[in-house]
């Protein structure tokens, strides 16, 4: 019989470091594999997830935008939003636009952008608290 090498990667997420094992873990009864057969188990670390705007934002649409007036300000705005909402937490509008000097409808278009595949797909959620009042969160984690 020839030998067979097949490579199989599996991901483990643990939220803290582990170096033991559940009792009864082997990988040649979870594999049922053949007394000579053999599983070689490497380990590495991985940097957490951060998410990131592309260091080259993607040009901006709409049927007002002119590139020569619009891309630097949009750009500086998008990143301005992005690193405010980076922090995971919940934000109203209003707060955004106080502490990015704003206006809060181009708060609004910039957290409508960071949803668009182009500026990088980010997931971000939204919360209704009645009379219109709603509250955002950009999902920091892998989604």
């Amino acid at each position: 019989m020839a030998d067979l090498k097949v490579e199989v990667g599996l991901t483990l997420w643990l939220d803290t470091e582990r170096n033991d094992k559940p009792a009864n873990w082997d990988w040649t009864t979870l594999l049922d594999l053949a007394p000579d057969e053999h599983v070689e188990v490497t380990r590495q670390r991985v940097k957490p997830y951060e998410p990131a705007l592309p260091s080259e934002l993607p040009m901006f649409d709409g049927e007002t935008f002119q590139p020569e007036f619009d891309y630097d300000r949009l750009g500086a705005q998008m990143r301005a939003v992005f690193d405010v909402m980076g922090d995971g937490k919940w934000h109203t509008l209003s707060e955004l636009a106080k502490v990015l000097d704003a206006p809060e409808a181009s708060v609004s278009a910039r957290l409508r952008d960071l949803r668009k595949t182009k500026f990088g797909g980010f997931k971000v959620d939204r919360q209704a608290h009645g009379n219109g009042l709603f509250t955002y969160r950009l999902i920091t984690g892998p989604t």
